[in-house]
């Protein structure tokens, strides 16, 4: 029985740690970046934002697909026109009323994409009553595929002041350190899609119940003998 027991703990730690191996080494990830014109605008200037994907690595697949909550400081910013570059396709949500308000797709049709590339371009009229004014552009729940697996890329904030009395002027920052719950956002961290990592420690909680199982058996057995 002992004997029985070693080699079955010995097959299951095997089995875990190969899964585990399997799982890490598949380390998915990109890193989106909206780079703006300029962050010091005066009124009636347009800001245009270069939309650039890099650092992919999602393995042979590549990637097609990206998507994410884009959304601007109305009191400053007109209606945005939104360009398409490099045989990429956007849409964007722009009905105040749909619970998908402010949702960018973008989609190319051909083999997945592994090098970085730009995929579209922003173009924001600021208002010409926006002077002295400050505020936001924001893309968040920023996400692609690779046909297996969601990989996840942390929420950008650009800060955009218009010249005038009464702000501050503050240069434009893309905030690359915004929290999401649930992933990873440190950058020297490799990008471990959360459902991988959910398998991993259900499969190890299994693995765990099944020598926690073996073990009250044979202390049965050995109970049982005794009376």
């Amino acid at each position: 029985m002992n004997k029985i027991l070693k080699r079955l703990s010995i097959i299951l730690i095997i089995s875990i740690v190969l899964i585990m191996i399997t799982r890490v080494s598949y380390c998915v990830g990109f890193t989106f970046n909206p780079i703006p014109s300029a962050s010091e605008v005066n009124p009636g200037d347009t800001v245009k934002i270069n939309l650039k994907i890099s650092d992919i690595d999602a393995g042979e697949l590549g990637i097609n697909t990206f998507q994410c909550v884009f959304k601007y400081d109305e009191d400053i910013f007109e209606k945005p026109e939104i360009t398409s570059k490099n045989n990429w396709s956007i849409t964007y949500n722009d009905k105040e009323s749909s619970e998908k308000y402010g949702t960018m797709l973008a989609v190319i049709v051909a083999p997945g994409v592994k090098t970085d590339q730009e995929i579209g371009e922003i173009s924001l009229k600021v208002k010409s009553s926006a002077k002295g004014k400050e505020g936001n552009i924001t893309f968040s729940e920023v996400t692609t595929n690779d046909g297996k697996e969601n990989i996840i890329d942390t929420n950008k904030t650009l800060n955009i002041s218009v010249k005038g009395e009464g702000v501050t002027i503050n240069n434009g920052v893309v905030d690359t350190n915004t929290y999401t719950p649930g992933r990873i956002d440190n950058d020297a961290t490799p990008k471990i899609p959360t459902t991988g990592l959910n398998r991993i420690i259900g499969i190890i909680a299994i693995s765990i119940g099944i020598i926690a199982a073996v073990f009250a058996y044979r202390s049965y057995k050995k109970y049982k003998n005794i009376k």
